[in-house]
Parts: C-alpha cells; sequence; structure tokens
C-alpha cells in the first residue's frame, strides 16, 4: 500500500514537470510567474521569447480575469503579423464588439495599432457604446481626411472637397475653406466652382455651427463673381438664421457687389422680410434699407 501510495505521488511529480516542461520558459521561469509583473520589461522581453507559443497562455488570461495585464503584454511584445488570423485576433475583435467599455478601449487600442483586419462596422458599434473609442475615431478619420486634403497640390478632388464641405465634423468644414481661401490666393483660380456652389447650398441649408458659416461667407466673399454665383445660399441664410452676425456678414457681402449689380427680385423679398420683422436687430433692419435704396429691382444676372 504504501509502495502504491508512493508511485502515485512520484507520478504526479512527473506529470507536473512534464507540464512545466510544455509551458514556455523564459529565464528559469515560467509565463505564470512572468505574468505576475506585465509591463516589467523582463516579462515583456520573456513573452517576446515565447512568441506565438505564449498564445493559448495569454489567450486564457484574456477569457478569464487577467484580461488587461494580457492586453498589455500583447501590445509590448509582439508584431501585427504574429497577431493576424490567430486566436488572439478573435478574441479581440469579441472583446471590441461585446466586452465592457475598458475591455472594448483595449481591444480598440490594439487594434488600431496593429492594423488588424476589423471590419468598420465592428469599430462602430464599439464607438456607439464607449466615448473613448468614439473621439479616437473622429480624431483618426479627420487626421486621414485633411493628410489627403493638404496633398492637393497640383490637381483637386473636387467630388471630395465638395463631401468635405459637408462634413460632420466642424473642424473638418472650416479647415477645407481655409484651404481653399490659401489656394486660391496664391493660384488666383477658382476652386472646383461647379462642385463648391451646391455643396455650399447645402451646408447653409443643414448647418447651424455659426463658426462654420462665418468661414463659408468668408470665402464666398473672396471674388464678386463667387458672391453672384452663391446669391441663392446669403438668401436662403440671411432668411433662416437669426445671428445678427450672420445676417451683417451677409448683407456687406451684397454692398460688396459692384454698384452697377441689381438686386434679383428674391435677394430683395428677403430684405424686405428682414425690415418688417420686429426681432431682427436694428443694425440689421438699417443695412437692409439702405441696400433696397442703392439699388433696383431690376434682375442681376
Amino acid at each position: 500500500m504504501v509502495l502504491f501510495s508512493s508511485l502515485i505521488a512520484f507520478a504526479g511529480i512527473i506529470t507536473i514537470n512534464v507540464i512545466n516542461h510544455r509551458v514556455p520558459h523564459y529565464n528559469g521561469r515560467s509565463l505564470d510567474a512572468w505574468f505576475i509583473t506585465p509591463t516589467n520589461k523582463e516579462s515583456i522581453q520573456a513573452f517576446k521569447q515565447a512568441g506565438a507559443k505564449s498564445f493559448p497562455f495569454l489567450l486564457r488570461k484574456l477569457n478569464g480575469d487577467g484580461q488587461f495585464a494580457a492586453c498589455s503584454i500583447i501590445e509590448e511584445a509582439f508584431q501585427g503579423s504574429q497577431i493576424e488570423n490567430s486566436q488572439i485576433e478573435g478574441k479581440l475583435r469579441t472583446m471590441l464588439t461585446n466586452g465592457l467599455q475598458g475591455e472594448q478601449l483595449e481591444a480598440y487600442t490594439i487594434i488600431r495599432k496593429f492594423g488588424l483586419k476589423v471590419s468598420d462596422l465592428d469599430i462602430a458599434i464599439a464607438a456607439k457604446t464607449s466615448p473613448s473609442i468614439r473621439a479616437s475615431e473622429m480624431a483618426l478619420n479627420q487626421t486621414l481626411k485633411l493628410t489627403r486634403l493638404y496633398s492637393m497640390t497640383n490637381s483637386l478632388d473636387c467630388a471630395f472637397i465638395a463631401q468635405l464641405c459637408n462634413d460632420s465634423d466642424p473642424q473638418i468644414q472650416m479647415q477645407l475653406f481655409s484651404f481653399l481661401y490659401s489656394r486660391e490666393k496664391s493660384s488666383k483660380e477658382d476652386s472646383c466652382p461647379d462642385q463648391m456652389i451646391p455643396a455650399v447650398a447645402i451646408l447653409v441649408k443643414n448647418t447651424s455651427d455659426a463658426s462654420v458659416l462665418r468661414t463659408a461667407l468668408s470665402y464666398i466673399s473672396m471674388k464678386p463673381q463667387r458672391i453672384r454665383n452663391n446669391l441663392n445660399s446669403i438668401n436662403s441664410l440671411l432668411e433662416s438664421t437669426s445671428d445678427g452676425s450672420l445676417q451683417l456678414l451677409c448683407e456687406s457681402m451684397l454692398a460688396a457687389l459692384p454698384e452697377d449689380t441689381s438686386l434679383p427680385q428674391e435677394t430683395r423679398r428677403v430684405l424686405e422680410l428682414l425690415q418688417s420683422r420686429p426681432s431682427v436687430g436694428s443694425q440689421v433692419r438699417r443695412e437692409a434699407g439702405i441696400l433696397l435704396a442703392k439699388r433696383s429691382s431690376s434682375i442681376a444676372r
């Protein structure tokens, strides 16, 4: 009986030694031991040396209560080519779409750092529940769009420019008009007039951001012909906005037209409407009256 017990104990010791031998070691310590201090440089080196052999261990941690430490090791110890098409990549995608906010952010950070193949839909799902991911995606998209915009030195992608005019990010919109303003001051050429006229009309209709509108109006005011081309947008803004400073800016653009330029009937109608509204500022009403008095009622074109 004693002999039998000894044999069982001996077999157990052998089994433990075999299992320990299978687990990757570094400097005589198992990955479990190195995992205790995951941000330590030597710990990172241990997992880096173990390479893909450490993936089953890390996957167990990702599925347990060691997710944050495992993510830290994955981010520091490996390269994207090692993670691609592995079970680790699949687990990160699951964490991104179904995890808690902290888990989502950890997975997102690794996915973006390594450029892993995760669909835009998965990113969008995570961005809906994670403000940090949403902010990061906005910053990333902004950088990509502006990089493309400012790379246009010789020729312009007019469809892309019109798209940026009505981007959901006000900073993108203002950067676009700043880019066009600077470009035209040096080249003296209109930039995508056929595309910008309808794009500005959509912007005026859908945008309430006063800063964006001022930037757009400053761009329009660069040339009298551009003011004439965008009269419909100017009329629309004059009638729809309650911002006195924007109304005055629109009126100053009308006043900047050559003296022999007549105001179209629609423009006169809007100016008369402004004069009749008690809620409109006195200066706006006064400027409207001056414009009506100085310009004939014949239609300009």
